[in-house]
């Protein structure tokens, strides 16, 4: 807990509120896409031409932690039918070893810009006391014809909820990199190994704006909190009531298997690699995902009111996480 007694990790949505949303500066006539919970990123038209923006730091991830502030940003981009195409870096750097995370960073972050097509425009560097280990904060700018643009409030009631990609992909990927040694003797480095390649599958821009050419009405990518907190923003975003079936909830082998290990819940662990999508039923979207070469299912539907989940047949509210399960883990083990 932090001195003001909020759990690491986001910040709670009613306190988010208070003190954040109700405090947006001037209201200017280019803002089109302004924030809110469940908001991906922002969006500003620019004389015709539609700007997405979204920043994102990365703080529970050791290594690998320059790949992956790269395709989170990216991805809030994506998910509103906007092809990412730059990006501004803020590194803060602890004096320790300040060279060797640079080098480490800077690689990472070169790598996965490539790979997802993006230039590297600006930023900021420094070393600072203020920090004991590496943050990277990116800032992701994209472009979209506007009437391209996706946004949550499309959606209605009777749309499909679609999950493409399987829950906590980024969290599997963490712990299998950063507790390996302890994962090795317990489940087998077969199982880690698989479980390490989980880096690759963290981004979904392509899955994102197939679904956009496609049909999508509104998506939503899945990070903190997993993806019962993603459906629940999403359902906030959209300003909907949600039925999810959990059991239709796609999870790989290797989750569960480390997963159980930490006895962390997988549905509750950050998710990036995950996209939720809203369709029209009658598009079967899902479907056409999957002929794409894509994971991807129909977990439930969007409706009139109130959000639940049906787990094994039985209907229970939709009560998002107080944090992240890799929150909870990590703070366990530093005893905190």
């Amino acid at each position: 807990m932090s001195d003001q007694g909020i759990p690491f990790g986001k910040v709670p949505p009613e306190i988010l509120s208070q003190f954040a949303l109700s405090r947006t500066g001037a209201r200017r006539r280019e803002v089109v896409i302004g924030p809110d919970i469940g908001v991906d990123a922002a969006a500003v038209d620019i004389d015709g031409d539609i700007l997405v923006l979204s920043t994102d730091p990365i703080t529970g991830a050791g290594k690998n932690a320059g790949w992956l502030a790269v395709h989170v940003a990216c991805n809030d981009i994506a998910v509103h039918g906007a092809r990412p195409v730059a990006l501004l870096v803020t590194l803060l750097l602890p004096g320790e070893s300040a060279t060797a995370h640079l080098d480490r960073l800077t690689t990472d972050i070169d790598r996965a810009a490539r790979d997802v097509d993006v230039a590297i425009v600006g930023g900021h560097t420094e070393v600072s006391g203020a920090v004991t280990r590496p943050v990277a904060v990116l800032t992701a700018i994209g472009r979209v014809e506007r009437s391209k643009l996706i946004q949550p409030a499309a959606a209605r009631a009777g749309d499909d909820v679609v999950l493409v990609g399987s829950a906590a992909i980024e969290g599997t990927a963490i712990l299998a990199t950063d507790f390996a040694d302890e994962l090795r003797p317990a489940v087998g480095a077969d199982v880690v190994e698989r479980a390490q390649g989980f880096w690759d599958g963290v981004s979904i821009v392509t899955a994102a704006l197939l679904a956009a050419e496609i049909g999508a009405i509104a998506m939503h990518d899945c990070t903190e909190g997993g993806i019962i907190t993603a459906v629940h923003e999403f359902a906030v975003a959209t300003g909907l009531g949600v039925r999810v079936v959990v059991e239709s909830i796609h999870r790989r082998e290797e989750t569960d298997v480390i997963a159980s290990h930490f006895s962390v819940d997988p549905l509750a662990l950050v998710s990036s690699g995950a996209l939720l999508v809203a369709a029209r039923r009658e598009l079967d979207i899902a479907s056409r995902l999957r002929d794409a070469g894509f994971q991807a299912a129909r977990i439930g539907e969007f409706t009139a009111t109130g959000r639940r989940l049906l787990l094994r047949g039985k209907s229970i509210p939709l009560v998002p996480p107080a944090r992240d399960e890799l929150w909870r883990l990590l703070e366990e083990r530093a005893g905190i």
